[in-house]
């Protein structure tokens, strides 16, 4: 096996590792940082063996990515025809006559992953979510949704809020803490409950502050959140925040 009589009709770059093995990179790449998609082909026998030696996922961990069963699963859920590993392994192994398939299998597989990125990155989820929060206060509120708030906590820090409701008495102060993968992000959890318990500790009327939560109902830990964050504001459980602003803000 070599790289002429692989690659001769699709134009990928290769180098030929040893007698049996082949190094792989395409035109593709992973997202924005422009690092190529690569597999490695091995010639076992009769048999060829693909695979991109777990280098798609260790490219999404790089980028700050949580890599858990769950979203290997979603991965193998989007590409059925091939391995997937629990160490993040992408691989199949084909005969002699369908090796090209192979190759485009796993590259389509850790493609997927690329995409998967973006949803995956913890900023862009958090932003995603307090898009769609936002979206449901302009419609309720209209001009009394204020956006970007700056306000000083008891810490003297000055505090960014992504909202604050004119109501008729005070501002209602809201942060919205995201999940992440259908589970609670205690990352986002503690940094929604300083910011709500500074502004607690400043004085803050315990109707002016407000958790919007998104909810995670098949996680066992949506209860210890909600209990947390009760402590410093009111916490409203993101289906039903409609409601909430219809009934307490309007």
């Amino acid at each position: 096996m070599n790289c002429h009589s692989l690659l001769s009709d699709i134009g990928f770059e290769c180098m030929s590792l040893d007698a049996e093995t082949l190094r792989i990179w395409s035109p593709f790449s992973y997202g924005s940082d422009g690092e190529h998609v690569g597999v490695y082909v091995e010639k076992r026998g009769n048999r060829v063996h693909v695979t991109d030696n777990a280098e798609a996922l260790m490219h999404a961990s790089s980028m700050g990515i949580r890599i858990t069963d769950r979203r290997i699963d979603a991965v193998r859920r989007a590409v059925a025809d091939v391995n997937i590993s629990r160490g993040g392994t992408i691989s199949i192994t084909v005969d002699d006559s369908r090796v090209h398939e192979g190759v485009v299998a796993v590259l389509n597989a850790a493609l997927a992953v690329g995409h998967f990125e973006t949803a995956w990155a913890p900023r862009v989820r958090a932003d995603s979510f307090t898009k769609v929060v936002a979206d449901i206060l302009e419609a309720e509120l209209g001009e009394r949704l204020l956006r970007d708030v700056q306000v000083t906590g008891a810490s003297g820090h000055q505090l960014e809020l992504p909202f604050a409701i004119q109501s008729k008495a005070e501002l209602i102060y809201l942060q919205p803490v995201a999940a992440e993968d259908d589970r609670v992000n205690w990352t986002n959890v503690y940094s929604g409950f300083g910011k709500m318990t500074d502004l607690k500790n400043a004085g803050a009327e315990g109707g002016a502050r407000v958790v919007v939560l998104e909810d995670a109902p098949t996680d066992p830990e949506m209860t210890k959140a909600i209990s947390l964050l009760a402590m410093s504001a009111t916490v409203v459980q993101f289906p039903k925040l409609r409601q909430w602003v219809q009934r307490h803000a309007a």
